[in-house]
């Protein structure tokens, strides 16, 4: 597991954010959530960058209680972890003025829950069966349980992407054999393989070569013909994957079968549902792709403070719309979510959090 001991902020994009908050906040506090196929972008924003995010109050006054300062790890360039830590790091501050999120890169998943379990991070995203593997002391955390990991929220969907050229031999996913495929970060290294090795008994790096790398250099290498398709988790729009084929109207989705998909589903059935991407989402997709779905939750320790916790959840809990109108898949962190998945958490509840969730009557 690779630890950051030099955290890199994400302030050197701050001016994409700055300027799509204050193109948000002319058309009113109403405004509405972006377009899908036309996602938002937003970034970390500089340390003095005070405008409200779009839908909360423009003016709020700061609550009674203590101060707060979270480190969020976030993800990868073009990621939806990276997103959400870049909206969230801009919107809550503007709710509850006495708390900052900073916001660390990070290379995915397993980094993060690395992060969280050495006390190196406050909060972050992760996949749940990632996250129930660490606290079980499994992969590399064997001999080294993180069971000081402790579940926030549920939240957005990860949908499994399979891409590639319109010329490509690639039509289904068992064509991906003997060729070289991105298979995700390097700090989410099982879900791509894991995934692929349960639809269609593929091996990583046996049966198909395996390149690690970020959605952002998986979507330039299969343009310049480095690799042969992408396979990726992702929320929907990924701003990779839109980029890519606004850019590339040749790029092809490739749908999993009826079989792939309970394959994967019986195999792990704690970890993912069927679903479909929507025609639409991506310029390129005209009709509806079948595939495979991860639920990400939000994630902490144990040794984080009880009330930053609860005003953490308590800002994004009733901060829903603003947080869509500033991305999109942040939709999916509410309330209504937790009602849906708060008895199938991976891992035990965070104090502060089950105090709001007790509050709201999610828990008796």
């Amino acid at each position: 597991i690779m630890y950051r001991k030099n955290r890199r902020m994400l302030t050197a994009l701050a001016l994409a954010v700055c300027t799509a908050f204050t193109a948000a906040c002319s058309s009113g506090a109403g405004a509405a959530a972006p377009e899908t196929t036309k996602e938002a972008q937003p970034q970390a924003p500089a340390e003095t960058e005070k405008e409200a995010a779009p839908g909360a109050e423009s003016e709020a006054a700061a609550p009674e209680g203590q101060s707060h300062s979270l480190t969020m790890a976030s993800g990868t360039n073009g990621g939806v972890f990276y997103m959400l830590a870049a909206a969230y790091s801009q919107l809550i501050p503007s709710v509850n003025p006495n708390m900052t999120i900073n916001v660390e890169a990070s290379a995915g998943t397993n980094e993060n829950l690395a992060l969280l379990s050495a006390y190196e991070a406050d909060v972050s995203f992760a996949n749940p069966g990632d996250a129930l593997s660490a606290y079980e002391g499994k992969r590399e955390f064997e001999g080294k349980a993180a069971t000081n990991l402790r579940a926030v929220m549920s939240g957005n969907m990860n949908y499994f992407h399979v891409m590639t050229l319109e010329d490509s031999p690639i039509k289904t996913l068992e064509d991906i054999k003997g060729r070289k495929v991105s298979v995700g970060p390097t700090g989410a290294p099982y879900i791509m393989p894991e995934i692929i090795e349960a639809a269609t008994g593929f091996v990583v790096n046996e049966d198909y070569t395996g390149e690690w790398m970020s959605h952002d250099q998986a979507a330039e290498a299969l343009i310049n013909g480095d690799i042969d398709a992408i396979c990726a988790t992702n929320a929907i729009p990924s701003s990779a994957y839109s980029s890519l084929t606004a850019a590339h109207p040749d790029v092809v989705f490739i749908s999993l079968t009826e079989q792939e998909i309970n394959n994967v589903i019986t195999k792990h059935p704690q970890s993912y549902v069927p679903t479909v991407i929507k025609a639409g989402a991506y310029s390129t997709i005209k009709e509806d792709t079948p595939t495979v779905g991860l639920r990400v939750l939000m994630f902490t320790n144990d040794q984080v403070d009880e009330d930053a916790i609860y005003q953490l959840t308590k800002a994004i809990m009733e901060n829903t719309e603003a947080a869509e109108a500033i991305y999109a898949p942040a939709a999916d962190y509410c309330l209504e979510t937790q009602k849906e998945s708060i008895d199938s958490y991976p891992l035990p509840i965070h104090p502060g959090a089950e105090k709001y969730y007790r509050e709201a009557g999610l828990i008796q």
